[in-house]
C-alpha cells in the first residue's frame, strides 16, 4: 500500500521510513525497484552515497520498465574513471569490475522481466565478449521465463537460443525444473541432445530423485556417449543417496561396459562417506587405468572428508601413483598445518 503512493517527490521521504530495514530484506529491495522503475538514474545513483545495496535493485526496476533506456545508460557508465563512484568503491574495498558486474545482475533482472530475449541477447553480447560473471546471469533470465511458462514452453524457448553455453546453461536449468512437472516429456525433450552432458545429467539426476529405475532405464536406451554417461553417474550418484543396497544390486547386473565404469563413479563417490571400504572394491572393477585410479582418487579425498587417518594410510599402501597419494593426503596436511 506504501508503494501504491509511491512518486519522483516523496520517494526520498519514504526512503527515510525504511532505513532500519535489513537491505537485503524484500521490502527494502521492492522500494528500491519501484523507486527505479519511475526515477530511473536518479533512483539508481541515489546508492552510491548509501552503506546499503539499493543500487542494483534499483536498476532493476528501471530495466523492468524502460529497458532501452537503462541499457544505454549502464553501457556509458564509466566507474573507472568517473569520480562519483570512488567513494563507493573504496569504502566497500571493491575493483570497478566488480561493482559493474553486481549491477549488471540487478539491469539483467529486470530485462529478464520486461524482455527475456533482449536479456538473452544482452547477456550472450557479455560472454562473447569474455565477461566470465555474465554466465552466472543466465540462470535469472532462465528463471524469469519458467515464472511466466510452463516448463515445456520455456524447453522451446532454450531450444531457439543460438547454440553455445549460454544455451547450455538455459536448458539445464529448464531440463531441472522440466522433470518436477513431467518426467517422461522432459525425458523425450532432452533425448533430442543426447551429446548434452548437462541437461541429461540434470534430467537423470532429478528423475532418480523420485525413480531411480525409470530414469536408468531411460538412460540405457540413449547413445553410448558423454551425454549418457554423465546421466548414469549423476543417477546412481542420487540412488545411492537414498538406498546404496538397491543401488548396489542393480549395478550388480548390469554388464560391462563404459556405461557402468560411469554409473560405478557415481555409486562410489557417494558411498565413500558410509562405507569406504566397499566404495574401494567397486572402484577397482572399474574397466580402464584411467577411470579406475580417478574413482579410487575420488574415494580417497572423500574418505579424507571423513576420517583423515584412515584415508592416509591406506593411500600410502593403494599403489595409486604418487602425485594422486598426495592429493588424497594433502587437505590433512593443510589442516594440521593451520591449527598448529
Amino acid at each position: 500500500k506504501l508503494l501504491e503512493g509511491l512518486t519522483q517527490k516523496n520517494a526520498l521521504l519514504m526512503r527515510e521510513q525504511i532505513t532500519l530495514l535489513d537491505h537485503r530484506s524484500a521490502e527494502f529491495r521492492e522500494f528500491h525497484y519501484a523507486w527505479g522503475a519511475i526515477a530511473g538514474a536518479e533512483a539508481t545513483l541515489f546508492g552510491v552515497d548509501t552503506k546499503e545495496d539499493d543500487m542494483s535493485p534499483a536498476l532493476a526496476g528501471w530495466a523492468n520498465a524502460s529497458p532501452s533506456e537503462a541499457l544505454a545508460w549502464f553501457a556509458n557508465l564509466d566507474m573507472k574513471n568517473d569520480p562519483t563512484f570512488g567513494s563507493l568503491l573504496k569504502e566497500h574495498d571493491l575493483k570497478h569490475e566488480a561493482l559493474r558486474n553486481h549491477l549488471m545482475r540487478g539491469l539483467v533482472h529486470g530485462l529478464a522481466s520486461a524482455d527475456p530475449d533482449k536479456a538473452i541477447a544482452y547477456v550472450t553480447g557479455q560472454t562473447d565478449a569474455g565477461n566470465k560473471a555474465a554466465y552466472g546471469m543466465v540462470r535469472t533470465i532462465t528463471e524469469s521465463v519458467l515464472r511466466t511458462d510452463k516448463p515445456a514452453e520455456a524447453a522451446q524457448w532454450a531450444d531457439s537460443l543460438s547454440e553455445g553455453p549460454v544455451r547450455n546453461i538455459a536448458m539445464r536449468r529448464v531440463a531441472d525444473r522440466y522433470v518436477d512437472d513431467d518426467p517422461q516429456a522432459a525425458a523425450a525433450w532432452a533425448a533430442q541432445y543426447p551429446h548434452n552432458a548437462g541437461v541429461i545429467a540434470e534430467v537423470g539426476e532429478n528423475w532418480a530423485n523420485r525413480d531411480p529405475l525409470a530414469a536408468l532405464e531411460w538412460l540405457t536406451t540413449l547413445p553410448e556417449g558423454e551425454g549418457q554417461h554423465a546421466g548414469m553417474h549423476q543417477a546412481v550418484r542420487e540412488w545411492t543417496n537414498e538406498d546404496p543396497a538397491a543401488a548396489s544390486e542393480w549395478l550388480a547386473t548390469m554388464p560391462a561396459s563404459q556405461a557402468k565404469d560411469a554409473a560405478i563413479m557415481g555409486f562410489t563417490r557417494r558411498l565413500a562417506y558410509e562405507d569406504p571400504a566397499a566404495a574401494i572394491t567397486w572402484a577397482e572393477t572399474i574397466s580402464t587405468n584411467e577411470g579406475r585410479t580417478e574413482a579410487l582418487a575420488i574415494v580417497g579425498r572423500n574418505w579424507a572428508r571423513e576420517d583423515p587417518q584412515a584415508a592416509a594410510e591406506w593411500a600410502a599402501s593403494s599403489g595409486l601413483p604418487e602425485n594422486v597419494q598426495q592429493a588424497i593426503i594433502t587437505p590433512e596436511r593443510r589442516r594440521r598445518d593451520r591449527d598448529k
